[in-house]
């Protein structure tokens, strides 16, 4: 079998849909599923290459940095499909996988050669165009919907018209996969078709580096950008009642939300809480996932389906999550993992105080959540559920 895949962006980018392109198509690729990926070309990546078993075919679009995909994704429709029909002409797909709705347009017209089409949704349906996320239908924290010329959900004849088109298109795909039950719930067609779920994993492989936290304290490790809807203030709200060190990794800051955070750590007098910026993902993998003691993901928001999660239990580190989005898809509370009420300052707290002052309870969980990735939560399960579907839509 020959797959295309296509995603609005890729390796060496590190965000979520590239990582489980990525994987997915190095899996493929060993399972004798020639697996070619096709994305846009940003900075000074190459027009082609191989990276291990994987062809990669990048293109030119106008887009000169990751940013610009939320506003500008429409300049990928007609590079996408220009190379996609030279390369299926000379390859000849047995189908094609698209890991974005807007993207799926620029492939609908190779329906006509009969060949199928899968898209794979990862996030929620309707996304702020600003890059900015939602949680129970209250878009952009910082001002009201109404405010924002270009909000998906307003009644604005554009977005009425964005909206046909992301719907239309998508009801033209022979298969569509969720990330996570909260992904699938979200998707609006008008037509019934099945979706199922398949969630995206990590490939972490657990290492250990040096010991970074020079404290006796336990560690309490968020990873993650510091903005709202990513909940970091509700975490830092309980550093002042729990004895431990709370280490913040962070690759991005909004600078007024930063700000309230070091506000409150001066307010508070609080010397247990440490911040570290844009550290490598390698490093974040061999030194400080491995060495702390629960990480926690406090979201306000839905997360589709956060990889964080899986690497933490992949390596035998309890997780705290909000109980919103593909965290419930990932973690049963209680037995492979804490959930929380989004938001629940109180309940994080207790649940902390659980995970740090009950250490048979903290390694029967980790253990437990170790076997989930073993049995279900990896790469190898994940490729075959998509194998299933590939040949169930070839046939």
């Amino acid at each position: 079998m020959k797959v295309l895949m296509i995603t609005p962006i890729f390796f060496p980018s590190l965000g979520g849909i590239e990582q489980h392109v990525f994987n997915l198509s190095k899996q493929l690729n060993q399972k004798n599923i020639e697996t070619d990926v096709l994305t846009t070309k940003i900075g000074n990546a190459k027009s082609s290459e191989k990276i291990g078993l994987i062809n990669v075919f990048r293109v030119n679009s106008g887009i000169k940095k990751q940013q610009e995909l939320s506003v500008k994704g429409k300049n990928l429709v007609i590079p996408f499909f220009i190379k996609a029909l030279q390369l299926y002409l000379k390859k000849k797909y047995d189908l094609i996988h698209v890991h974005d709705p807007f993207s799926l347009l620029s492939v609908l017209p190779l329906k006509l050669f009969k060949v199928p089409l899968i898209l794979t949704v990862h996030g929620n349906w309707i996304n702020c165009v600003k890059g900015r996320r939602f949680y129970e239908n209250k878009i952009c924290m910082d001002y009201p919907i109404e405010r924002c010329t270009k909000c998906m959900n307003s009644n604005k004849t554009s977005m009425k018209l964005k909206r046909w088109i992301l719907r239309s298109s998508a009801e033209q795909a022979d298969k569509i996969i969720a990330v996570s039950s909260e992904v699938k719930n979200s998707i609006q067609l008008k037509k019934e078709k099945e979706i199922s779920v398949i969630p995206n994993v990590s490939a972490f492989v657990k290492q250990k580096g040096i010991n970074p936290f020079n404290s006796d304290k336990k560690i309490v490790l968020f990873l993650g950008s510091l903005i709202e809807e990513k909940g970091a203030k509700i975490l830092l709200k309980t550093a002042k009642d729990i004895n431990a060190l709370f280490v913040f990794v962070f690759s991005y800051a909004e600078e007024k939300y930063f700000n309230e955070m070091k506000l409150f750590i001066e307010k508070n007098n609080l010397s247990n809480v440490i911040f570290f910026e844009k550290i490598p993902n390698e490093k974040v993998r061999k030194q400080f996932i491995p060495f702390s003691d629960v990480i926690v993901i406090p979201s306000l928001w839905p997360e589709p389906c956060s990889s964080i999660a899986t690497e933490a239990m992949n390596s035998e580190k309890p997780v705290i999550a909000s109980n919103a989005g593909g965290f419930t898809d990932l973690i049963e509370d209680n037995e492979t993992g804490f959930l929380f009420e989004p938001g629940n300052e109180k309940e994080l707290k207790e649940k902390l105080r659980i995970v740090l002052e009950n250490k048979k309870f903290a390694e029967k969980i980790s253990f437990n959540a170790l076997k989930e990735t073993e049995n279900r939560l990896n790469w190898n399960k994940i490729s075959d559920k998509t194998i299933e579907i590939y040949n169930k839509v070839v046939k």
